[in-house]
C-alpha cells in the first residue's frame, strides 16, 4: 500500500538533509608499505587523489526549481495578514549548502518595501525588483569593496565560471539588521510538504515533494494607494553570512550584497478583488441574481441573444427558422462563414466537441470515409452542419501529421489481412465457415486454435489439412470446402460475398482482436490522448470568444459524436482499396474500445477513484474551462469533482492550455466540482483579528487528532511583530512566537511539555485555505 497521502491530504516535515552537501571536495587513498626498504619517493607514489564537485545552485537557480509564488507574481489584493512564500520543486534544495548550525537553510525569503532596496548602474537594474544584474566574477569582487560587505570566507566553486550571470541587491546596513531573520529563526521559515497531486493540472505525475521557503515580514498595503502598494519579495543566499545572523551582530561596512535566486513584485491593497476568493467570485459576477448564480448561464455557449448583437429579441410564434437558431444556440453551436462547393457564401452551424448538452448518439450504419459523408444537410432551413466534418478533418489532419503513427496503422491492418485470410481458407479447406460452425468453433476453444495453426506455416500446405478435431461429425457434407458448397448449392454468392460475410462474425473478430493485441497497443495509446483532446486546436473547442469571456468559468459535456467523427477521420488514412474501408469497419469496434481503456489509463495511478461504470461500460466524460488570472497565479490550483451521491470523480485530463484557460475532463457527470488553493502553496498568516488559530500536533491524541482547530486564538499582530511588521520568532526566547504558541497548545490539550518543530509551527500559520464549490447543474440524461 502506498504510503502517500490521499487527495486533499498533506503532510509537513521539518526538513529533508542532502546525504553530502554541496561544495568542492577530495577522496585521498594511501597504502602504506614497511620493511621492504622503499624510499620515500616510492611511498608517495603508492597515493592517490581525487577531487570531485557536489553540485548545487550557488550564485542563480533553474527557473524550473520555482513550482509557485505566493502571492502570485504581479498581482494585487488582501495581502496584509499573509506571509509571501515559494514553493521549491526540490525538496533538499534549502538544505544543500552548509551553515554553521545543524539543520539551518542556506535560502531566507525577504519582502522590501519602497526605498529600502538601493538601486545599482541603471542600464543593469530590474526597474521593478531592483535587482542588480551581474557575473559570479564580478560579485566576488564586491569583497574588495570599501563600503559594501559581502563575506570574505564565500568560496566560488569549481564548477562556476566567473562569467556565469547572477542578480544581486544592496540595502543599507541597518535595514539589512531590521529585516534579516536570526540564525536559529531560520529553521522556522522553511519546512518540507508532501501533498498528493492528482487534483492538480501540472505535476500530477511527480511524487508530490516540495521544500518551502516562508518571509518572515507581512506585506505593507497604504490606505490611500489605490492601485495598491508596492511589495518587494528576493530569495536570497544567505552562504557565509552566519556571523551577521547572531543577536546583536553589526554589519563590517555600511551596504549589504546578498545573492538574489528569485524575485518578484505584488501590491498590496485593503480590498480583495485580485486574491484567489475575489477571483473565483469574479468568475459568477455577471451570472449572478440576488444571492445565487444561474446554472444555465455556467454552460459553454453563446450568450443567449448573441446572434442578434447581444440583444435578446421576441421571435413570432411561426418563425420557424429563428425557433430553430435558438434552439441550436442553447445547445452550443455558433454560426460561422462557410464557402460551399457551387461557390456560394453563406454560414454553416458548428459545435466542437465541448456542448452544454448531453448529445444523444448518433450512431451511422457505416464509419465516416470522407469529410463529406459527415457533413449533415437541414433541409428545412437550407444550412449545412458542419460539426462531424470539422471533427473528421482535424482527426485526418493529426493523423497525417504524425508519420510514426500511420506507419503502426498500415502494419496494424496488413497484420489483420493476413490474420483473416490465414483463418478463412484454414476453415474454409475444412468447411466451417458458416455462422453456426463458427459460433460452436469459438465456444470450444478451437477457433484461436485454427487460426495458430493457419499461421505455422505456408498458406498453400495448410489447406489440404484435415479438418479440426474437437467438433462432432453430424453431417458428410462438414468438411467439402464452403466454396464449393456455394457453387454446388447454385446459391450465386461469391466469394468475395462469402469472405465478406464471414469477417462480419463476432467470433472472427474476437479472434483476431485477441491475436493482434499488441500491434493495438501503441495505436490505442496514441489516439486516446486523441480522444482527450490533446492536440486538437483551441479554436475547434471554443470557436467563439464570446462563449468562454475573460474571468469565467464554463461547464460542458464531451460529445461522443463530435469524437467518433475525430477517431473516423484519424483512421481514415493507409486506406488503399476497398478490402482496407472493409477491414476498417470489421475492427472500428475493436480499435476505438482499446482507445477508450487506455484513456482511462492517461492519467489514472492506483488507488484513484473509479474510471468505469459499475456495468463496466465507460464513463461519460464531462468538465468545465476556467479562463482567470487564477490559473497563473496559482498553478497548483486544486480540482475535486463528486457525483450525485458524493463520490469522487476520476480526472481524466486536468491541464493549462494557456497562461490564463485551464482544462478539466472528469470521468462522470459531475454534480459538485471544488476549486481550492493548492496544499503546497497554503497561505501563512492571520486572521481578520490579527491572530493565528492554533492546532493539534499529537496524532494520537483522542478528540484533537493531528492538524484539528483548538479554538484558541493567540494574538499576532499586537504582541509578536517587530517594528516593520516583522515576526518576532526568537524560537530560544520564553516571550517569542514559538514558544508562546507551544504554551497555548500546551495548556489546550493539557500537556505537561511541548516542543514546537518547525513543521509543527508551519501548521501554526497556515490559513485554511479558500475553498469554492460550483454546482452546474448538469444532467446525466441525453438532449
Amino acid at each position: 500500500m502506498s504510503d502517500e497521502p490521499q487527495q486533499g491530504q498533506i503532510r509537513f516535515y521539518d526538513h529533508d538533509l542532502p546525504g553530502l552537501p554541496a561544495g568542492n571536495y577530495k577522496v585521498t587513498v594511501k597504502q602504506s608499505v614497511q620493511d621492504i626498504g622503499i624510499t620515500a619517493q616510492e611511498q608517495a607514489l603508492l597515493m592517490a587523489e581525487q577531487p570531485f564537485i557536489v553540485h548545487a545552485p550557488q550564485f542563480a537557480i533553474d527557473p524550473s526549481e520555482i513550482h509557485s509564488l505566493v502571492p502570485p507574481a504581479g498581482s494585487t489584493g488582501k495581502f496584509a495578514d499573509e506571509l509571501p512564500h515559494l514553493v521549491l520543486n526540490t525538496r533538499v534544495l534549502p538544505w544543500e549548502r552548509e551553515m554553521s548550525g545543524p539543520n539551518i537553510p542556506w535560502l531566507a525569503l525577504l519582502l522590501f518595501q519602497e526605498g529600502e532596496l538601493l538601486a545599482g548602474p541603471a542600464d543593469r537594474t530590474d526597474a521593478e525588483t531592483l535587482a542588480i544584474r551581474s557575473t559570479a566574477g564580478e560579485f566576488m569582487g564586491l569583497k574588495n569593496s570599501p563600503d559594501v560587505y559581502v563575506p570574505q570566507t564565500l568560496v566560488r566553486e569549481a564548477d562556476v565560471t566567473e562569467g556565469q550571470t547572477c542578480f544581486y541587491i544592496q540595502m543599507d546596513a541597518g535595514v539589512f539588521q531590521s529585516i534579516i531573520p536570526q540564525l536559529n529563526e531560520l529553521p522556522y521559515l522553511t519546512h518540507v510538504r508532501q501533498v498528493n497531486t492528482q487534483d492538480k493540472a501540472a505535476g500530477h505525475e511527480e511524487d508530490g515533494w516540495y521544500s518551502v521557503v516562508t518571509g518572515n515580514r507581512f506585506p505593507y498595503a497604504q490606505e490611500t494607494d489605490e492601485g495598491g502598494s508596492r511589495n518587494i519579495v528576493h530569495l536570497v543566499s544567505l552562504e557565509k553570512f552566519d556571523d551577521l545572523l547572531q543577536p546583536g551582530a553589526k554589519p563590517p561596512k555600511e551596504k549589504i550584497a546578498l545573492l538574489s535566486l528569485a524575485r518578484w513584485t505584488f501590491r498590496c491593497r485593503p480590498d480583495s478583488k485580485e486574491d484567489f476568493a475575489g477571483l473565483m467570485h469574479r468568475l459568477v459576477a455577471e451570472e449572478m441574481s440576488g444571492a445565487a448564480y444561474d446554472p444555465g448561464a455556467l454552460l459553454l455557449r453563446l450568450p443567449q441573444g448573441a446572434a442578434d448583437g447581444g440583444e435578446e429579441r421576441t421571435a413570432p410564434p411561426d418563425d420557424a427558422a429563428g425557433a430553430e437558431a435558438r434552439k441550436r444556440l442553447r445547445s452550443g453551436y455558433v454560426p460561422l462563414p462557410f464557402h460551399i462547393r457551387s461557390g456560394e457564401d453563406t454560414f454553416a452551424w458548428y459545435r466542437g466537441p465541448l456542448a452544454p448538452v448531453r448529445p444523444a448518439p448518433f450512431l451511422p450504419a457505416e464509419p465516416l470515409l470522407t469529410a463529406d459523408a459527415a457533413l449533415i444537410y437541414d433541409k428545412a432551413n437550407g444550412l449545412f452542419d458542419a460539426s462531424l466534418a470539422a471533427a473528421w478533418q482535424i482527426g485526418r489532419s493529426l493523423a497525417l501529421s504524425d508519420a510514426t503513427f500511420g506507419s503502426l496503422l498500415l502494419d496494424y491492418r496488413r497484420r489483420c489481412h493476413r490474420l483473416t485470410d490465414l483463418l478463412y481458407h484454414r476453415l474454409e479447406a475444412s468447411g466451417l465457415t458458416d455462422a453456426a460452425d463458427l459460433k460452436e468453433l469459438a465456444q470450444s476453444g478451437l477457433m484461436r486454435e485454427a487460426l495458430l495453426g493457419a499461421m505455422k506455416g505456408d498458406l498453400l500446405e495448410q489447406i489440404p489439412e484435415p479438418p479440426l478435431y474437437g467438433l462432432p461429425q453430424d453431417s458428410p457434407q462438414r468438411n467439402l470446402s464452403a466454396r464449393r458448397q456455394l457453387l454446388q448449392g447454385g446459391s450465386g454468392v461469391s466469394p468475395v460475398a462469402a469472405l465478406q460475410q464471414f469477417l462480419a462474425g463476432d467470433e472472427v473478430k474476437e479472434a483476431v482482436a485477441e491475436l493482434t493485441r499488441d500491434d493495438l497497443e501503441p495505436i490505442a495509446l496514441w489516439l486516446a490522448h486523441k480522444l482527450l483532446l490533446y492536440d486538437v486546436p483551441f479554436y475547434y473547442l471554443v470557436p467563439e470568444e464570446r462563449m468562454l469571456p475573460s474571468e469565467s468559468i464554463r461547464f460542458f459535456y464531451l460529445d461522443s459524436n463530435w469524437l467518433d467523427a475525430m477517431l473516423d477521420g484519424m483512421l481514415a488514412i493507409a486506406m488503399h482499396s476497398s478490402r482496407d474501408s472493409f477491414t476498417y469497419g470489421m475492427t472500428k469496434g475493436t480499435i476505438r474500445a482499446a482507445a477508450e481503456a487506455a484513456a482511462q489509463t492517461v492519467r489514472t495511478r492506483p488507488g484513484d477513484e473509479r474510471s468505469a461504470a459499475p456495468g463496466g461500460e465507460a464513463l461519460p466524460l464531462a468538465g468545465f474551462l476556467l479562463r482567470s488570472a487564477a490559473v497563473a497565479g496559482w498553478p497548483g490550483l486544486a480540482v475535486r469533482a463528486f457525483d450525485a451521491v458524493g463520490l469522487p470523480l476520476g480526472i481524466a485530463r486536468l491541464e493549462r492550455l494557456s497562461s490564463s484557460v485551464l482544462l478539466a475532463l472528469f470521468r462522470g457527470i459531475p454534480d459538485r466540482i471544488e476549486l481550492s488553493e493548492p496544499q503546497e502553496g497554503f497561505q501563512f498568516g492571520l486572521n481578520e483579528e490579527g491572530e493565528i488559530n492554533l492546532r493539534s500536533v499529537l496524532p494520537d491524541r483522542s478528540g484533537s487528532p493531528f492538524g484539528s482547530e483548538l479554538n484558541v486564538h493567540l494574538p499576532v499582530r499586537d504582541r509578536h511583530l517587530r517594528p516593520g511588521r516583522i515576526l518576532d520568532l526568537r524560537p530560544d526566547q520564553a516571550e517569542g512566537l514559538v514558544q508562546q504558541s507551544a504554551d497555548a497548545i500546551k495548556q489546550a490539550l493539557k500537556l505537561d511539555q511541548l516542543t514546537l518543530n518547525p513543521s509543527d509551527f508551519a501548521l501554526q500559520m497556515v490559513k485554511s485555505p479558500e475553498r469554492i464549490v460550483f454546482q452546474p447543474g448538469m444532467t446525466v440524461k441525453p438532449q
